[in-house]
């Protein structure tokens, strides 16, 4: 396997100053800076209600900060660059987000909408070279020989494919993943995972995924940024993610009967 070049001089993501607060009053996010190098791998870790999705959601602006700023590919994020931004943003979801009654196929070129023209879109023409694409996307996935089967036929890990295949047909430079495992098993989940990774190191892509399991965290991450309450309370790599630092981001040491029970499949 490849190993991810050093782009520690190159930005992908930059977030400064970004805080959200919901019109219910609720503050997702407090003040939150962070840089992430292109072509690494980076974990948001926390609990739930931590403001993992509501940070990538405002980094492909499906949320507009209440305060601050976050730059993708050095480009400002903004109601008029989001198509721009778009095109080099992919995401994965938690709940895979795929239309069930379309083949796999069709939702795999869902991907490439983004680079055709809005005629185009709208008159859902694919193109020689779009096809190529998907079906590079899928054969990468394993799932070239279930191109025409109903997206909802597949188990829950091979529609996550589905789903990983999509970004990977719009071919972006930054892909973004909300909680991507946590919908499977943890055999599943861990396959996942391992594909990702390679997929990342395969194309120097910038990768950036929110997680509240600590073994997938320290397994795959390059570096881990932790989130407790909107807040970062840790950022480093996975070998200083101690007991210290767990208990900064879940609140209780991972050592207390009720952590432990609550974090089972998490904790190593």
């Amino acid at each position: 396997m490849k190993k991810s070049p050093n782009n520690s001089e190159l930005t992908a993501i930059s977030i400064f100053g970004v805080s959200k607060k919901f019109e219910n009053g609720f503050v997702a996010l407090r003040d939150i800076n962070l840089d992430i190098a292109s072509g690494s791998f980076v974990v948001i870790l926390g609990p739930s209600g931590a403001g993992k999705s509501t940070l990538l959601r405002c980094v492909n602006g499906l949320e507009k900060p209440s305060t601050g700023e976050v730059k993708v590919e050095s480009k400002l994020v903004t109601r008029q660059s989001l198509q721009t931004i778009r095109r080099n943003v992919a995401m994965i979801f938690q709940r895979f987000n795929l239309v069930e009654r379309l083949n796999v196929m069709s939702n795999v070129l869902c991907g490439r909408l983004g680079k055709r023209s809005t005629l185009g879109s709208l008159l859902y023409l694919m193109r020689q070279d779009d096809m190529t694409i998907a079906n590079a996307a899928l054969d990468r996935v394993g799932l070239l020989s279930r191109a025409w089967e109903r997206a909802d036929k597949l188990s829950g890990g091979e529609q996550q494919r589905i789903g990983i295949a999509r970004a990977l047909a719009q071919e972006p430079k930054v892909l973004l993943a909300d909680e991507p495992v946590a919908s499977l098993d943890p055999t599943t989940g861990e396959e996942i995972m391992t594909l990702l990774r390679e997929i990342q190191l395969e194309g120097s892509l910038t990768l950036l995924v929110s997680l509240h399991q600590v073994e997938f965290a320290r397994k795959y991450a390059e570096r881990i940024v932790g989130l407790r309450e909107g807040k970062i309370v840790f950022d480093g790599p996975p070998s200083a993610l101690d007991d210290v630092a767990l208990q900064a981001i879940y609140g209780r040491p991972p050592n207390d009967e009720k952590f432990v029970s609550k974090h089972e499949d998490s904790i190593v």
